[in-house]
């Protein structure tokens, strides 16, 4: 995920990124197979989005969420906590809801969804079923499909979802500098 991050930094965004607990480097490797972990994920990326506020000067203006994958939920999650601190937000090949759909019942941030058609970790319906369900509920929300399987996104497309997600937040920013 580092080519992620740092494709945000060399536009200036800051950018944070939490180690959800039993990943990467983390202890807990239990942990990932709760049925609330999502939620639990969650409050541990609020805790550490709230950590900024202890770091000198950040533009609140121009505050956007992106997760994922697993960290789709987790975005989603967050989102019905803090979302009136965050402009936009974007959810990369996010896992599906599986009975997690209430995690949309308080997002109200406008909701990019990015995901390839043949991704075979995380399927493109789950997408579906998210922009669907946003817009039920009346989020702006936008979906697009890329050809092919990758759930990351490798080469072109890669670029392509980060100029997406940098348009999106542009179009949602309440002020500050232009995003570049």
């Amino acid at each position: 995920y580092r080519d992620l991050a740092q494709v945000f930094v060399d536009r200036q965004f800051i950018v944070l990124v939490p180690d959800y607990r039993g990943h990467n480097a983390s202890e807990g490797a239990a942990f990932t197979q709760r049925p609330d972990a999502p939620g639990l994920y969650a409050r541990d990326s609020v805790a550490a989005y709230r950590s900024l506020d202890g770091i000198g000067h950040i533009d609140r203006s121009r505050q956007y969420m992106l997760g994922h994958s697993m960290g789709g939920l987790v975005t989603l999650a967050a989102l019905g906590v803090i979302g009136d601190e965050f402009n936009a937000a974007s959810v990369w090949s996010s896992m599906a809801l599986n009975g997690h759909a209430k995690l949309l019942a308080d997002v109200n941030v406008p909701l990019l969804v990015q995901h390839a058609q043949a991704d075979e970790s995380t399927s493109a319906q789950g997408a579906i079923e998210i922009f669907r369900a946003l817009q039920s509920a009346g989020v702006r929300a936008h979906l697009e499909l890329y050809p092919g399987g990758d759930h990351l996104f490798r080469g072109r497309q890669f670029l392509e979802a980060v100029a997406r997600d940098v348009a999106w937040f542009a179009r949602h920013s309440t002020g500050g500098d232009s995003l570049r």
